[in-house]
């Protein structure tokens, strides 16, 4: 019996998942079961794009979705809020003390 590892990243499509990463460059989505087979036996035979798509996406994923980014992003948006709306904030905060 033989096995082979596919070393990459390949789930089934979901809406929005576009927005996040780019189809077969950062993973591999799929809609049914043919369309995953289809797959499946085509990166088999195509280890070198296989590889390609999977260090693609591992750096994605280790730079833009550690905590330490997900913190700096949140960071950010809540600066762009106290610049945005400083008036609503100061009246929020002024009650609560």
């Amino acid at each position: 019996m033989e096995f082979h590892v596919l070393q990459f990243f390949m789930l089934k499509y979901f809406k929005g998942i576009e927005e996040l990463f780019e189809n077969r460059k950062h993973l591999v989505w799929f809609k049914d079961i043919k369309e995953m087979m289809e797959l499946i036996h085509y990166y088999l035979k195509n280890e070198n794009e296989r590889k390609e798509i999977f260090e693609n996406g591992r750096q994605l994923i280790t730079s833009n979705y550690t905590y330490k980014a997900k913190a700096w992003e949140l960071f950010e948006y809540y600066k762009k809020s106290i610049l945005l709306f400083p008036e609503y904030l100061h009246q929020r905060y002024t009650k609560i003390t």
